[in-house]
């Protein structure tokens, strides 16, 4: 396949249209539709389905694009490691972080990134279960942190963390102390995922061998929807601590840990080896870990560091503890 039809079939995508993207790759249209055509032949599928206004990708198409996005990216990478001669890694490193870690992670990633490798453009997306690792198994990030890693052709892992369950919202009845029994959650209106949702349907699975059931009233795919929906009226959720820390530590929202028995979930460092990791890529990695350690460490994340090291799960202030009414 030859990089340069790749990267015109790339800007077809992204233009929507052959006679955009002919204006943005400076190439006549009909030009540009040959080579679109002779990619199709050379591939013995279709790409496109076209139409006079303008044309979208075929199930080959977006399988072609998904690939594609990793090896541009790779090529990129590789240029940068040739050209530089200097001693900072160079060139962009994509990563993902599960969605309810993101809003105490990403910032302090970030930022720690920038400082230490200045080169370096970092690009961060926030994801749920199934999507990241769909991204890891594609190329189309580097590296995620993901929960419930499963089996994946040349995708490695490494647990890194583990996290209970809280149950949050933003009053609880009086008297109630800092923890919850998985029993009780029938009395509590809840906001979850959909019926597909992995942890819903996990969480469904552990309630159930223990008898139990859950009182599901809404359905919902996004943890920033979670938390308009408890912040604005009567219904809780279930989540991470670290999906709604600095709510609960401000005093919008209140948490208790889900017990007898804990709800717990681990998440992996996850990253494709298929190609090996660019000297950049290797720098985020081993950064991305070590703020996860040193979040746990200083008690801005809960969890538990599963390594050799010492287990550490801190509590985190009175927000934690103190959440009666």
């Amino acid at each position: 396949m030859r990089l340069d039809r790749l990267n015109f079939f790339m800007s077809v995508v992204h233009s929507g249209s052959i006679a955009a993207a002919s204006r943005e790759v400076n190439l006549a249209q009909p030009a540009l539709s040959k080579h679109m055509r002779a990619l199709e032949d050379e591939l013995g599928v279709a790409l496109f389905e076209r139409s006079v206004r303008g044309v979208t990708l075929t199930k080959a198409g977006e399988r072609l694009y998904e690939r594609g996005t990793s090896v541009l990216r790779r090529i990129d990478q590789i240029r940068h490691e040739v050209v530089e001669t200097g001693e900072s890694p160079v060139g962009e490193v994509c990563i993902a972080i599960a969605a309810s870690m993101a809003p105490v992670l990403a910032g302090y990633l970030f930022w720690r990134a920038r400082a230490v490798y200045p080169d370096i453009d970092l690009r961060i997306r926030d994801a749920y279960t199934v999507m990241s690792r769909n991204l890891v198994r594609t190329g189309a990030v580097d590296v995620a942190l993901v929960p419930n890693v499963a089996a994946l052709e040349n995708v490695r892992s490494l647990p890194l963390i583990s996290q209970k369950f809280y149950l949050v919202g933003r009053s609880f009845p009086g008297g109630m102390g800092p923890t919850v029994e998985l029993r009780d959650l029938r009395g509590f209106p809840l906001v979850m995922g959909t019926r597909n949702n992995h942890f819903r349907i996990s969480l469904e699975n552990i309630a159930l061998r223990e008898g139990h059931s859950l009182n599901i009233v809404i359905e919902q795919e996004s943890i920033p929807v979670y938390r308009s929906i408890i912040l604005s009226g009567p219904a809780y959720t279930v989540v991470p601590y670290s999906a709604f820390a600095e709510e609960i530590a401000g005093g919008a929202l209140q948490a208790k840990e889900i017990v007898n028995p804990p709800v717990e979930r681990v998440l992996s460092m996850a990253w494709n080896d298929s190609g090996g990791l660019s000297v950049a890529t290797e720098a985020i990695k081993s950064l991305f870990e070590t703020c996860v350690r040193e979040l746990v460490a200083e008690g801005k994340l809960v969890g538990r560091i599963l390594s050799k090291e010492p287990d550490i799960e801190p509590r985190p202030g009175p927000a934690r503890d103190d959440i009666s009414p």
